[in-house]
């Protein structure tokens, strides 16, 4: 029973509720939001078909991209929908999404190639992979394993977030940036973002709950499992947040714990072995960079001063703006926008939930936490032009390309960690910022089944 005069057991409520609300809005919107419109859902998804059938690499026949066989029920599935993406005006008729759903498991294969997956280790896909294997096997149309497979996405990634919010009640300006549009789209979708968005914030979560313990309170051996486990599948699975590790570190260091040196070690030593495996078995053609990755990582290494030249270039630009818009929320494969009264809406937004926090309703975390969030941010973030210079650009590159908004949304749930409520609240300010919140949450949510609509089944553009 929660004591509504405590205001911390009402915060983790408010927490835990806030989780079944995006829960029941990824379901709205996965009502109208066509399959595959996530960027590289497709691919993600036919990761975990391989996966559900025990194959956990991808094969690299000689003179092609990496990939596996696929049922070709499924790909005819996911190629249904495939003049949809970068494609504005294509529509969708309620004709087509009847024909999609008439496709069934064929039990026959067909190699598909599917190279960018080849860098994600494999173990994230084990809910889709798990809702794929029970469609097919009790004989359901592609369509409703397809379902099956979202269904069982969310439900792992919802139990993480109850899970960290239980430990730790999130502020109101982590839940906004779990409102945004950019992150209820990415909700109802088969793809990797809201499972490892929510990996993240429980490794946040046990983290700071270690850094509260008194020094001689050591952390329990499972909860030093839990953050490992949770570290690994993230940066396994996101390069630019390797910098995760530190947590295992620095737990070690406040409770002088040789368990948590060792399990960092272990951690740090896994991920970098798995990017070297992955990055040399890997075979992705699709964009020829003028020069192997690791060539172009020594030449900016060798000429840091190169790499400052490039970035100052890159932000010199019309870039930056692109970055806040498409952080915000440019939908479907970064091409569906909202109009740039909208994003001067959700900006306002952001910036009044952030400032509101700082002045009255949170409070900054102890600095040795709050230094451990800045670094892993910062590398975060510095990691994510790094690896798209080296891995994706053009060399010698002007500046650097492939860079998205939506890439820095878990570099800003890092750095709000470091702001946690004040124990202190009165119950009008509560109710005050949670109606707030509310708001926006809803008003999120309409922004983005709107503009489902107008791109996906009308000719009139709004929004």
């Amino acid at each position: 029973m929660i004591d509504r005069s405590r205001p911390l057991e009402v915060l983790q409520l408010r927490s835990v509720l806030f989780v079944f609300l995006i829960v029941f809005a990824a379901l709205f919107l996965s009502l109208s939001k066509p399959p595959f419109q996530s960027p590289d859902e497709n691919d993600h998804l036919e990761r975990a078909y391989l996966l559900s059938k025990g194959q956990l690499l991808l094969e690299s026949p000689e003179g092609s991209n990496s990939g596996g066989a696929i049922d070709t029920g499924l790909l005819q599935y996911v190629v249904s929908f495939f003049h949809l993406p970068t494609a504005p005006e294509a529509k969708i008729t309620a004709d087509h999404l009847a024909y999609t759903r008439t496709f069934q498991w064929s039990g026959e294969r067909q190699f598909n190639v599917l190279p960018g997956t080849g860098f994600y280790f494999p173990a994230v896909y084990v809910p889709q992979a798990i809702g794929l294997l029970v469609g097919e096997s009790l004989g359901l149309s592609v369509a409703i394993s397809y379902k099956l497979a979202q269904l069982a996405t969310l439900l792992v990634a919802s139990l993480f977030l109850l899970a960290a919010f239980q430990r730790m009640p999130a502020s109101v300006p982590t839940l906004v940036i779990l409102s945004l549009p950019m992150s209820l789209f990415q909700t109802a979708s088969t793809g990797i973002d809201f499972l490892s968005t929510a990996a993240l914030l429980l490794a946040l979560a046990i983290f700071s709950r270690a850094m509260q313990a008194e020094p001689a309170d050591r952390p329990a051996l499972s909860s030093l499992i839990g953050i490992s486990v949770l570290v690994f599948l993230v940066a396994a699975c996101r390069l630019h947040l390797s910098g995760l590790v530190l947590l295992i570190f620095f737990i070690g260091l406040r409770h002088s714990d040789l368990r948590a040196f060792f399990m960092g070690s272990v951690v740090t030593a896994a991920i970098g072995a798995w990017y070297a495996f992955s990055i040399t078995t890997t075979v992705d053609l699709r964009n020829d960079q003028g020069a192997p990755p690791l060539e172009i990582l020594l030449y900016y290494l060798e000429s840091p001063g190169l790499f400052l030249d490039v970035l100052r270039e890159t932000f010199s630009g019309d870039l930056p703006a692109y970055y806040l818009r498409s952080f915000l929320g440019i939908l479907g494969w970064a091409d569906t926008e909202f109009s740039d009264a909208t994003y001067i809406i959700l900006s306002l937004c952001l910036v009044a939930f952030v400032a509101i926090a700082l002045a009255r309703t949170c409070r900054f975390v102890p600095w040795q936490t709050m230094a451990v969030f800045v670094a892993v941010a910062l590398i975060s973030v510095f990691l994510v032009f790094l690896s798209l210079l080296v891995g994706w650009t053009p060399h010698p590159a002007m500046q650097i390309e492939g860079v998205q908004g939506r890439y820095f949304l878990a570099p800003a749930l890092i750095l709000l960690a470091c702001l946690v409520p004040r124990p202190d609240l009165g119950r009008g300010i509560i109710w005050l910022e949670t109606g707030l919140l509310l708001m926006f949450f809803l008003y999120s949510v309409y922004l983005v089944h709107d503009i489902i609509q107008v791109r996906y089944y009308s000719d009139v553009m709004c929004c």
